[in-house]
C-alpha cells in the first residue's frame, strides 16, 4: 500500500533544518513490514522529543495546510496523535508518539506515560 522510501524522503524533507530533524523514527509494524518486503499498511512514527508525538503531528499538518478541528486527533494522556496527510494523491494515514516510558496499574489496559529517551 504505502511506498515506505518515498515516504520517509518526503518526511525528511518536511523536517530539515528543524526540531525535528535527528528525533524522528519509524516505529512498529511498518519497520517489521518492511523488512519482511510485506505491504506496509500504516505508519507509526516516535519523536524523541517531550511531548514530540503532537507536536510533530501539529507541524506536519500545519506545513502541508491539512491542519483542521479534526485532523491531527490528539491523545493528550498518551502522548500520541493520529493524522492524515497528502502523499502523491493519496492521503496517507500516520500515528505518532514521543519516546516514552510507561507504568501500568494493576486491572488496568492504559499506561500512565512519560518522557523517556529512545533507548529507554
Amino acid at each position: 500500500m504505502y511506498n515506505f522510501d518515498l515516504i520517509a524522503k518526503f518526511l525528511k524533507k518536511q523536517i530539515k533544518n528543524t526540531k525535528f530533524e535527528n528525533h524522528v523514527y519509524f516505529a512498529g509494524g511498518c519497520v517489521r513490514d518492511k523488512l519482511l518486503k510485506r505491504n506496509i499498511k500504516d505508519i507509526d512514527i516516535t519523536v524523541e522529543l517531550p511531548n514530540g508525538g503532537i507536536e510533530f503531528a501539529e507541524f506536519i499538518t500545519k506545513k502541508l495546510n491539512v491542519n483542521s478541528e479534526s485532523n491531527p486527533v490528539i491523545f493528550k494522556n498518551f502522548g500520541t496523535a493520529h493524522f492524515i496527510i497528502p502523499f502523491r494523491g493519496k492521503n496517507i494515514e500516520l500515528e505518532s508518539v514521543m519516546t516514552r516510558k510507561e507504568n501500568y496499574r494493576e486491572n488496568d489496559r492504559k499506561p500512565d506515560v512519560e518522557n523517556a529517551t529512545l533507548y529507554e
